[in-house]
This record gives structure tokens, C-alpha cells and sequence, in this order.
């Protein structure tokens, strides 16, 4: 193995594939890798640990069957297979960013599926999202699901999740105002055990251009709002990056339709008794002009869902093992009759 700067404590970045163990460590811009033969075990984990969650050097050959125990094979438990984390992609009219932005999500070094929820668009999104596949599906797990009208992001998410196979999920907007280089930053402390949810907030990043608008106004009265009703201090109650262990999301029986996602999750978790952590995120706004779907009045309804929820007594369901129970995610979450067979859903 290489040399790297004596003493310092390193980025580490982990990939275990079906033939070999590949151990990469970035050092400075350098790359030095450990490799050893009969990791078929291991196949499917690939861990991407952030500076926040760093490991000494001297601490690799010691600890990498303690990495690989405590992670287990990334996924679902029990699922060997199952890639790390799921992204699930809602788009509606994006056709000129979404190749863009599945580029920089493939690009993330980090065992991956991911899910493009194509919520009735009719601009060309689902031709673009068809061509992309076409070009790179056999380089990474991608599944295609559209609805045939549209039903709004939350009702995408819900779908999206019904093929979630990593044990992380995280929603990830078409629009490129948010970048998959902070992926890392999003899952670390869930895989690392200090997390279940995390939210990546945009106000935490110093050097992000948030000038004062009738979003960010909003933003802080839902801040104060979630303060109020829930006693749960957040500084970015609408972010587009929210991070969860899988099975957790799928405990809080979503209702959502279009982006009372984000009130609705926020409530059930503060019922559940779940923390919520904010990491910083970088974010390049777009306008209303440039497709932007939000208006004032899903500010309203993200008001009211919080209102809602607070009255409201929400039990957790129970989520049974896929594998133990021979069910999909699709009837385990929405019932036998949804049907996902295709790339279409009502």
C-alpha cells in the first residue's frame, strides 16, 4: 500500500464487490488500494464514511471484518444482494436536467438503486429517463415507474418506495438545485448508528445564495410552526434532502400526495419519538421561470398537514420482512392490488 501523511486521519471509502475486496483510502487527491482475493461473501456493501465519521489508517486491517459485520451486506436485512442506499427520483417536466442529475447520482462511489418516479410528465421526461437507462442500466441498478397522470411528489415518493431495496433511502429532486456530491454527508450518521433521519439543510451552509424571498419566509414560519406544535427545533423544514433507514419510512404509512410529504414525515417522527439530525448542504436555487413546482399555497398545505397531524393520533405499522414474508414492498406498503409488473401505474 501506499504512504499517506503520518498521523493524519483519512476519508475512507469501502467497496466490497463479488470476486475481490477493494479497500480505496483518499489521501490528498491520492488513491491507495488493498486488495484481496474470496470476498464473494461481502458482495453488494459498498460504505461511504464522511470526514465527519473518519477512521485512523492504522485502524484498516483490524477493522474491516467489524465494518462489514456491523453494516451487514448493505440493504434490507437479509438481502445480500440489496445495494446500500436507495434514491428515489420524483420527476415531473424535467426533461432538460434529469439526464444531468442521474449522471451525478451515478457518479456517487457508493452501492446504489435507483428509483425515477416519472409522475405523468409530458414534456419528454420519460423519453430522456428511457435513453439514460438505455446507455447505463447495465452500470448500475435503475428502476423506471410512471403514473399515467399527475398525482403530486408525495404520491411519488410513496411509489418510489415500494421498490426500495437499500437500507437507506433519500429523496432526491430532478431539478439539480441539489448536488448527490453530498450523499456522504446525508447517510453517514444513519450507517454510522447516530441517526435514523436526516435532513439536509440549505440555511447551515454559509456560502449558499439564499437572498429573502417569499420561500424562505415560509420556511422560517414552518421552522417556528414544527417549534410550536412539536417542540422540535429544525432550520430547514423543506428541504429537499431527507435521508431515512428504510424500514422506518415505511413505518409512518405515508398519505402524502404532492409536498406535504415534508410536514407529514416530520410529524410522524416527532410522534414516533425519532430524531431528526441537519447536516449542511450545498443548493443553487432556481426560479419559478426555470420550472420550479412549488407555489405559495403548497405553503398553506404544509401549514395545515401540520396542524392536521398534531390532532390527529398516528399509530406506527408493523413492516415485516420481505423475505421472511414472500411479499413485495408494493403489497407489504399499498396492498396486492397495486401493480408494479410494468413501467406504468395508475
Amino acid at each position: 500500500m501506499g504512504s499517506s501523511k503520518e498521523g493524519a486521519v483519512e476519508d475512507i471509502a469501502l467497496g466490497f464487490r463479488a470476486s475481490d475486496l477493494t479497500v480505496g483510502l483518499s489521501a490528498d487527491c491520492r488513491t491507495h488500494r488493498l486488495q484481496a482475493v474470496g470476498g464473494s461473501a461481502l458482495r453488494g456493501l459498498e460504505l461511504s464514511l464522511t470526514s465527519m465519521y473518519r477512521l485512523k489508517l492504522s485502524s484498516i486491517n483490524s477493522g474491516i471484518a467489524a465494518i462489514g459485520s456491523r453494516f451487514r451486506y448493505g440493504g434490507l436485512e437479509g438481502d445480500s444482494m440489496a445495494p446500500l442506499l436507495t434514491v428515489i427520483v420524483p420527476a415531473y417536466n424535467e426533461a432538460t436536467t434529469i439526464k444531468r442529475l442521474l449522471d451525478a447520482v451515478a457518479a456517487v462511489p457508493c452501492g446504489k438503486q435507483i428509483v425515477v418516479v416519472d409522475d405523468g410528465s409530458t414534456d419528454g421526461t420519460a423519453a430522456a429517463i428511457d435513453g439514460w437507462t438505455r446507455c447505463h442500466g447495465g452500470e448500475i441498478e435503475i428502476d423506471q415507474v410512471r403514473h399515467r397522470i399527475n398525482r403530486g411528489k408525495g404520491a411519488a415518493i410513496r411509489t418510489g418506495l415500494t421498490l426500495a431495496r437499500g437500507e437507506v433511502v433519500l429523496i432526491q429532486d430532478a431539478d439539480l438545485e441539489y448536488d448527490p456530491e453530498d450523499y456522504p454527508a446525508l447517510i453517514g450518521p444513519i450507517l454510522s448508528g447516530d441517526a435514523e433521519i436526516v435532513f439536509g439543510s440549505r440555511y447551515l451552509r454559509t456560502d449558499n445564495s439564499l437572498p429573502w424571498s417569499l420561500n424562505r419566509l415560509c420556511v422560517l414560519l414552518l421552522n417556528g410552526i414544527v417549534l410550536v406544535l412539536y417542540r422540535r427545533k429544525l432550520t430547514d423544514e423543506a428541504t429537499c434532502y431527507k435521508a431515512f433507514r428504510t424500514v422506518l419510512l415505511r413505518r409512518m404509512d405515508l398519505r402524502c400526495e404532492r409536498f406535504e410529504f415534508c410536514p407529514e414525515v416530520i410529524a410522524k417522527a416527532c410522534f414516533m419519538g425519532i430524531g431528526i439530525v441537519e447536516v449542511p448542504v450545498k443548493y443553487l436555487p432556481r426560479s419559478h421561470h426555470d420550472g420550479k413546482k412549488i407555489r405559495w399555497w403548497d405553503g398553506v398545505e404544509a401549514i395545515a398537514t401540520l396542524i392536521r397531524w398534531r390532532l390527529t393520533r398516528f399509530e406506527p405499522i408493523k413492516v415485516p420482512n420481505t423475505l421472511q414474508t414472500g411479499k413485495t414492498p408494493s403489497q407489504l406498503i399499498c396492498g396486492d392490488g397495486l401493480d408494479l409488473g410494468g413501467t406504468t401505474v395508475d
